[in-house]
């Protein structure tokens, strides 16, 4: 009868592997139900991810919806370099609206809205406004719509002065060849 021994060691790298594989299912499992949540299947939904990618904390100054109710609302203060997931939902409609403003400390309004409708959905009427709406933007996308929206915004600063055309006459020597 002939006996194997195992190394300890590959036990050790098999252990840690097997962790590894586990730890990453369990993480894409939260991605996965991060995007959404747990909704209700009976009506109209809306995800709503948003991403604060500025240097300045938001306030939350409103949140709204025509019909349904909010299931996870839209935090007081969204830190800068965070995301929230906002969502809600209604029956009996097929056509919903969410939406939610927030402060920034130099009095920007931003507003994220969502519109669940059946002939269309859109992030129409997803603004900064204020004394320094031009230093934000946001980026929106839509990963699904009617009757089940899942959309995305990221607000960033906007590096000023980009895209901006010098004139050639301020590239031109001051003084003409030969002189």
């Amino acid at each position: 009868m002939t006996t194997t021994r195992i190394n300890p060691r590959r036990h050790l790298i098999l252990g840690v592997s097997f962790v590894g594989i586990a730890i990453v299912g369990t993480g894409l499992g939260f991605v996965a139900t991060a995007h959404a949540g747990t909704l209700p299947m009976d009506g109209d939904t809306v995800a709503m991810t948003i991403s604060n990618d500025t240097d300045q904390p938001m306030t939350l100054a409103a949140q709204y919806t025509n019909v349904g109710d909010f299931i996870a609302a839209p935090q007081q203060i969204l830190a800068p370099h965070t995301s929230e997931i906002v969502t809600a939902s209604n029956a009996g409609y097929d056509r919903m609206a969410a939406v939610m403003s927030y402060q920034l400390p130099d009095h920007t309004v931003v507003v994220f809205e969502a519109n669940d409708f059946s002939d269309g959905a859109n992030t129409t009427g997803t603004v900064t406004a204020g004394p320094s709406a031009d230093h934000y933007q946001i980026a929106t996308s839509l990963d699904t719509g009617f009757p089940n929206l899942n959309a995305s915004y990221t607000l960033q600063s906007r590096m000023l002065g980009q895209n901006v055309v010098t004139p050639a006459w301020l590239t031109a020597p001051a003084w003409p060849s030969g002189h």
